[in-house]
C-alpha cells in the first residue's frame, strides 16, 4: 500500500480508541511520552498514552503547532492507531510498525519542534508566519485556482448538470459556496455511507460540484480543495473593515483590530518608523467607530462594547444589500423580457423563411420542422479550449455578415410574397388564379348545344362531329 493510502485508510476514531482517557477540551500541554528501550514495552496502555499526546497536541487551541509539526504528529498518530487495531499488511508490517512508533517517539523526545510551542508568544509567531505564507501562496497562485473554479462553473452551466443552479447566479460567490460545502461536509459523509436520515437536498451544493466534476472529467476531491483554497484567498484578500462590520462579524472585527494595533510597532521597520503613528491613528479611529472602549484596559479587547451606531450601520447595510439585490433582479427581468421578445422575432423570421422555401416548390434534402432554431455553435468556438486568433475572428465575422445577409434575403422574399398576394386580392377581388376564356370553348360539347345558339358554336360542333366521323 502507498504511504498516502496508509494515512487515509478509514480507522476507528481517537475517542473510541482512548475511551475514558480521551480529553474533550484541551487546555493543558500534555506530557511528552518517553520512548522505552525495548519494543516489548509497547502494550495497549503505553500506545494509548502516545495517542493521547498526539491527539491533544494537534487539538490544542491556545498554542497551535506549526504545519510541519502537525504533519509529523499525524503520521505518528496514524501509526499508533494501526498498531492498536492490529491493522497490518502482512507479517513484515507487523514487525515494522511498532519499531516506527519507537523511532517517532525518539525524534519527538529529542527535537523540540515536534512538540507544541513553548509559550503563547512562540505560538503566535508560528501562526503569523504561517498566515503570511498563506497570503503569499494566495497572491501567487490564486489566479490558477480561479481559472479552475470558473471552468467548473462554466461547464455546469453549459451542460446544465444536476443542481447546477447551486453554482450559478450573480450573487453566488465562491466564499458563500465554500461555506455551504463546509456546512454539508459531515452530512455528505453520512450520505455516502447510506444514512437514510440524510437526503440529497441536504447536500445539494456538494452534489452540484460532484455532478459537474463527473460530467466534465474533473477530480472531485481536488476540486473541493481548490474551491476551499480559492474561497480562503478571496476571504483573506477581499475583507475590508467596512465589509466585516456590515455583516455583523463583531468578534472577528474586534480581534482583527486589536491584533493590528499591537503589531504596528513590531511590523514596521526602523527606516519607515514615520508610518507607525499614522497607522495607529487610523486603527484607533476604526476601533472607536465601532466599539466603545472607555474605562477598559488597553489589552482587554474582549471587553470592548459594540456601539449602537455600529449595529444600526450593520442593519442599514443589510437593508441596502436587499434593496440592491431587488433592483438587480428587476433589471434582470427586463433583460429577460427583451431576450424573449428578440427570440420570438427570430422564431417568426425562421418560420417565414421556411414557408418561402416551401412555397417556391424547393424540396429540402433535410426537411426542417417549423420550430425554433437550435442556435448551434460552431465546433471550433464551442470547444472554448483556446482564444480565437485575429485572422479567425475576422473570417468568422465576415462569414456571419454574409450569412446574415443571405438569411435576410430569404425572409424578405417571403414578406414580398405576402404583400403581392394581398395586393392581388384587392385588385381582382378574388384569391383564385385566373382562367383563360378559351378554356370554356374546350369544355363545350354537342349535347350542351341549345336552339338559338350562335352560329359559331354550331359550326364548331359540326366540325367536331365530322372530325369524329372521319
Amino acid at each position: 500500500m502507498s504511504f498516502s493510502g496508509f494515512l487515509n485508510r478509514p480507522r476507528s476514531s481517537t475517542k473510541v480508541l482512548l475511551g475514558d482517557a480521551y480529553v474533550e477540551n484541551v487546555t493543558l500541554e500534555p506530557d511528552v511520552p518517553e520512548p522505552p528501550p525495548t519494543l516489548s514495552a509497547y502494550d495497549n496502555k503505553r500506545l494509548r498514552h502516545g495517542l493521547s499526546f498526539a491527539d491533544q497536541t494537534l487539538r490544542q487551541t491556545q498554542r497551535k503547532v506549526s504545519p510541519i509539526t502537525g504533519h509529523c504528529l499525524k503520521i505518528y498518530k496514524t501509526t499508533l492507531k494501526a498498531v492498536l487495531e492490529q491493522d497490518y499488511d502482512g507479517e513484515k508490517a507487523k514487525e515494522k510498525l511498532p519499531a516506527q512508533v519507537q523511532t517517532y517517539e525518539q525524534l519527538i523526545f529529542t527535537r523540540r519542534f515536534l512538540r507544541g510551542p513553548r509559550d503563547a508568544a512562540q505560538a503566535s509567531l508560528v501562526e503569523r508566519l504561517t498566515e503570511l505564507r498563506q497570503y503569499e501562496f494566495a497572491a501567487r497562485y490564486g489566479d490558477y485556482q480561479a481559472r479552475l473554479c470558473k471552468k467548473l462553473k462554466l461547464h455546469a452551466q453549459t451542460f446544465q448538470t444536476k443542481n447546477f443552479e447551486k453554482l450559478q447566479g450573480w450573487d453566488r460567490y465562491w466564499t458563500q459556496i465554500q461555506k455551504e460545502l463546509q456546512a454539508e461536509k459531515p452530512l455528505y459523509k453520512r450520505y455516502r455511507l447510506g444514512d437514510d436520515k440524510v437526503i440529497e437536498d441536504d447536500v445539494a451544493t456538494t452534489m452540484a460540484v460532484y455532478e459537474a466534476c463527473k460530467n466534465g472529467g474533473f477530480d472531485f476531491a481536488m476540486m473541493l480543495v481548490s474551491i476551499e483554497m480559492y474561497a480562503s484567498r478571496n476571504d483573506m484578500l477581499h475583507a475590508p473593515i467596512q465589509e466585516i462590520a456590515s455583516q455583523g462579524r463583531w468578534g472577528e472585527l474586534r480581534t482583527l483590530l486589536h491584533r493590528d494595533r499591537l503589531d504596528v510597532p513590531a511590523a514596521v521597520p526602523p527606516h519607515m518608523s514615520a508610518q507607525i503613528p499614522v497607522l495607529q491613528e487610523i486603527i484607533d479611529a476604526c476601533i472607536d467607530e465601532f466599539f466603545d472602549r472607555s474605562g477598559v484596559p488597553a489589552l482587554a479587547d474582549d471587553r470592548w462594547r459594540i456601539r449602537e451606531e455600529a449595529e444600526r450601520f450593520a442593519a442599514q447595510q443589510e437593508e441596502a444589500s436587499e434593496i440592491r439585490k431587488a433592483n438587480i433582479e428587476k433589471s434582470r427581468r427586463k433583460i429577460l423580457a427583451a431576450a424573449v421578445k428578440a427570440a420570438s422575432k427570430l422564431m417568426e423570421d425562421y418560420k417565414l423563411a421556411q414557408l418561402a422555401v416551401k412555397g417556391m416548390g424547393i424540396k429540402l434534402d433535410d426537411p426542417v420542422d417549423l420550430v425554433a432554431p437550435t442556435g448551434s455553435i460552431p465546433p471550433d468556438i464551442k470547444s472554448l479550449k483556446r482564444p480565437r486568433t485575429d485572422a479567425e475572428r475576422i473570417e468568422q465575422d465576415e462569414r456571419f455578415k454574409r450569412q446574415k445577409k443571405a438569411w435576410d434575403a430569404i425572409v424578405s422574399l417571403q414578406s414580398q410574397c405576402q404583400n403581392r398576394y394581398k395586393q392581388y386580392q384587392d385588385d381582382y377581388n378574388t384569391a383564385e388564379p385566373p382562367v383563360d376564356p378559351a378554356t370554356w370553348f374546350d369544355l363545350a360539347t354537342p349535347s350542351s348545344s341549345q336552339p338559338g345558339s350562335s352560329g359559331s358554336s354550331g359550326h364548331r360542333s359540326s366540325q367536331s362531329g365530322s372530325s369524329t366521323g372521319q
